[in-house]
């Protein structure tokens, strides 16, 4: 059972008696991002858990972390305007609307990791996930890219992400990595749709032995796609049937 850190902010007491509360009760799995409060959310996490290891109350191997990388906001996004206007932006940046971009590429996730070990005050992160990597598709979409050119770049660049978190898994910094993908549960046809069946062929080609172990996806009582629609191998099983 998990404590998910959306708006979670450190600057919040009650965030922080929260989570904390939320440990001490047994809860052992940890969700957040880079991008949750502007990173307020994972310094947050290295508070709570640092607090609670050196009052005994905790070990950080108990605990499993799970955190994110891909938007570029605020503070993020200062920064990358920066390297944009110096000519050193980052590589394979999409620029999806004003103040919001996005990108999964190995240097930008290279950059991220270090500030997430550092504001959670950690050495390595259990799992690592791409952040809404569907944001390219929208782009494309909006650009009058044609769906399988559009298709192509986007898998492409899920696999060089993969490369590079295998280095991360090889190098003791995360244990293993995923998607989180609000678009894992649609039809298959729609623009925007991520294959599961598709990213476990690109974890494969990369490594028969790869640390591809999670993904994340809508799944509640008005958001049912995982459970009812069938899209993946032909059609015939939903997502939840494969990833079982």
């Amino acid at each position: 059972i998990g404590f998910g850190c959306y708006r979670i902010d450190n600057k919040i007491e009650e965030h922080y008696q929260a989570l904390y509360k939320a440990l001490s009760e047994g809860i052992d799995l940890i969700d957040t991002s880079a991008n949750y409060a502007d990173g307020a959310s994972e310094l947050l996490v290295g508070r709570v858990i640092g607090d609670m290891i050196s009052e005994n109350k905790a070990k950080r191997k108990e605990i499993t972390i799970i955190t994110k990388g891909g938007y570029i906001q605020g503070q993020n996004y200062r920064f990358a305007s920066k390297l944009k206007e110096e000519g050193k932006q980052f590589d394979e940046v999409v620029e999806v609307q004003d103040k919001l971009w996005h990108c999964i590429s190995p240097d930008f996730l290279q950059d991220q990791l270090n500030r997430q070990l550092q504001r959670m005050k950690t050495d390595y992160v259990d799992s690592y996930l791409l952040h809404n990597p569907e944001y390219y598709l929208d782009w494309a979409k909006a650009n009058n890219t044609e769906l399988d050119e559009a298709r192509e770049v986007y898998y492409e660049r899920i696999r060089k992400s993969f490369i590079f978190l295998e280095d991360k898994v090889a190098e003791g910094k995360i244990r293993s990595y995923g998607i989180s993908s609000n678009t894992f549960p649609l039809h298959s046809d729609e623009y925007s749709f991520t294959s599961l069946e598709k990213v476990l062929d690109i974890a494969n080609s990369v490594s028969v032995n790869n640390n591809f172990k999670v993904i994340q996806l809508p799944f509640n009582l008005f958001e049912a796609g995982a459970l009812t629609i069938k899209n993946q191998n032909n059609n015939t099983e939903t997502i939840l049937e494969l990833a079982l």
